[in-house]
């Protein structure tokens, strides 16, 4: 595949925050495309190839102020018209023209989201097939095609193999296994967005390393919530980075930035991989906990608040399942966890109270409220199943402080508090059975980590030790360490697990700043830079590293890494990456082929050849 001068990466990390400014007039053939493609924002490959061409489509698409046009044109006439439309248009960058050839065309696979053949039997005749057109294509895109007059439309249906990732560890029942089946080796660059570092503010810098604390992918878009953001910078060198989270909305397979929203007055604290933010997609709504501690529901499309469920404390833990929303809230949850320097305790350390809540998602109403301190929590099969505890973990507090650890007698630390795991009915409340922690013996932290059909998992904070209770009763079914230790592929992806209603049990052997998970028969390591393994042993991509707290989420047939700012991995690319299967590289002869001059208003031939001599 040829590459051509529009440097796709590149293009897209510098233009797409610019392209929400625009509000200039669109033309009716542009619009009448809209509305039949039934889009109006990413990227656009206009193919402009022979004769009773409209000029100004392009620079129409691009006035629209949501869409970037590539233009391909055939000759340097079309390429003058076209380039004249968007100059008077002033929108020199929003849309770009270019003469190149049509085989192969000039974009990775899935990356565009609208294709307009304004004349397709030309472009026909000059090589572009259908099977081209579709090849790149992003699924749910439009091929929009100019008949005898007519628009006809194609869409691309999303692959059936390929998944999303809705919540912390995949879905609700925290499973921390993809179903994506498109995630394979060789890999490459799809897109690089956002801003290319981390905000550092002196104040609250145990964020310095990894400022995105919550990262979804569905409804084609990805998702980040995160204060790394040029809305965040100072205007003045002196002064400190502004904190504020920003949810942000890219389309999943360009990276194109569709619209991006404040939420002021939170901070989630601390370098370790159960840190994060309560933010959770589910269908055409997206949550998380707004600046007044409420549970904000925002549309997918537009950022725009739907509405606000009125919880009894701050959000911190959230879940969508079977059309019920279960809230976990802390009592002054909006600023959790620790403030400054590498704090790898968990944010829930000076938690004393909080209340699950239930809602149900269609009516927004309230259907039960439960008065406990719910630490974790995930869902299967209609039962809620969580680790609940009474009054703040001081042991937590002190004993993993770094500066402390090295000074305090480790027998003048605190005990844990008893830790509840419960498990009730998703729709009710209604408790099915209680365990605690004395009851397993566990002094450890303890977490509630995946739950299938007939079992919960749960693991302790060192991953050296995880038990599977019975759904039915809670009754202790099996302890072991976590099965990242000497891992089977077959057994972990859940062939045999799942048979017997057992969850596949995923933790990490010793849990730091990043999750490992699984997808297509590979260990996504992400804590071990480029390290991935599958059945044939390990694999090395050291284009990307997991991002500290987020990792590498697998979904769409991609690899996402939000911002990092990692000394374990210096040399890593900054910025928000995606990187996706590698179907065809270019050849030597296509790599040594001349690409068309293109003749400028300086061109003159006999300054070439005195150049040349």
């Amino acid at each position: 595949m040829k590459i051509s001068r529009f440097s796709i990466c590149v293009f897209f990390c510098i233009m797409f925050n610019f392209l929400q400014v625009l509000s200039l007039y669109a033309g009716a053939e542009a619009e009448s495309l809209t509305k039949i493609a039934g889009t109006d924002s990413g990227l656009c490959a206009v193919i402009a190839y022979g004769e009773n061409l409209s000029a100004s489509l392009p620079a129409e698409l691009a006035a629209k102020g949501k869409i970037l046009v590539h233009c391909i044109t055939d000759n340097s006439a079309n390429l003058a018209k076209i380039r004249s439309a968007v100059s008077s248009a002033k929108l020199e960058g929003f849309a770009t023209i270019e003469v190149l050839p049509l085989a192969p065309l000039p974009y990775r696979d899935n990356l565009v989201n609208l294709i307009v053949v304004e004349n397709s039997s030309a472009a026909k005749q000059a090589g572009l097939s259908d099977k081209e057109m579709m090849r790149v294509l992003a699924p749910g895109g439009k091929l929009c095609t100019k008949d005898n007059g007519q628009w006809k439309t194609i869409t691309k249906e999303i692959p059936a193999d390929m998944d999303v990732w809705t919540h912390e560890y995949h879905g609700p029942d925290g499973s921390f296994i993809s179903n994506d089946k498109q995630i394979k080796f060789p890999l490459g660059y799809r897109w690089n967005g956002g801003l290319p570092m981390n905000v550092a503010n002196s104040n609250r810098n145990s964020k310095s390393w990894a400022n995105t604390v919550g990262m979804v992918v569905a409804d084609k878009k990805c998702f980040t919530l995160s204060s790394s953001v040029v809305e965040n910078t100072p205007v003045r060198q002196d002064k400190n980075y502004i904190d504020d989270l920003y949810v942000s909305a890219y389309d999943a397979f360009n990276g194109i930035l569709l619209w991006r929203k404040q939420i002021p007055g939170t901070f989630y604290g601390g370098l370790i991989y159960i840190n994060r933010a309560p933010f959770v997609i589910s269908g055409k709504r997206l949550y998380a906990a707004n600046g007044e501690g409420k549970l904000v529901e925002m549309d997918t499309d537009t950022g725009a608040t739907v509405r606000n469920f009125d919880t009894a404390f701050p959000p911190v833990k959230v879940l969508v399942d079977d059309g019920l929303i279960a809230v976990s809230g802390w009592k002054d949850g909006s600023i959790v966890g620790g403030l400054t320097g590498v704090d790898r305790r968990r944010m829930d350390f000076r938690t004393e109270a909080g209340a699950v809540e239930v809602f149900d998602v269609k009516s927004g109403a309230r259907l039960w409220k439960m008065d406990r301190l719910a630490t974790s929590m995930v869902s299967a099969g209609g039962i809620l199943y969580m680790v609940q505890r009474e009054g703040p973990d001081k042991a937590e507090e002190v004993g993993l402080d770094p500066k402390l650890r090295k000074t305090l007698d480790k027998s003048k630390i605190p005990q844990r508090p008893m830790r509840t795991i419960m498990a009730a009915e998703l729709k009710t409340g209604k408790v099915i059975w209680t365990k605690t922690s004395e009851d397993l013996e566990c002094t450890a932290y303890l977490k509630v980590a995946s739950a299938g059909k007939d079992a919960v998992s749960l693991l302790e904070d060192t991953g050296k030790k995880s038990y599977i209770l019975s759904a039915k009763d809670g009754s202790l079914l099996k302890t072991g360490s976590a099965v990242h230790i000497d891992f089977n592929v077959e057994q972990v992806t859940g062939k045999v697990a799942r048979e017997e209603g057992i969850p596949p049990h995923m933790g990490v052997p010793k849990p730091g700043c990043t999750p490992s998970f699984f997808a297509n028969d590979m260990l996504l390591c992400n804590r071990d830079a480029g390290e991935y393994k599958a059945k044939g042993g390990k694999l090395y991509y050291y284009g990307i590293r997991g991002g500290c707290v987020i990792g590498t989420i697998p979904a769409y047939g991609l690899l996402y890494v939000p911002q990092n700012w990692c000394g374990c991995n210096p040399a890593q690319i900054d910025g928000i990456i995606a990187v996706g299967t590698i179907t065809g590289e270019p050849s030597v002869a296509d790599m040594e082929k001349a690409t068309p001059l293109e003749k400028g208003e300086a061109y003159s031939p006999d300054a070439q050849e005195k150049k040349v001599s």
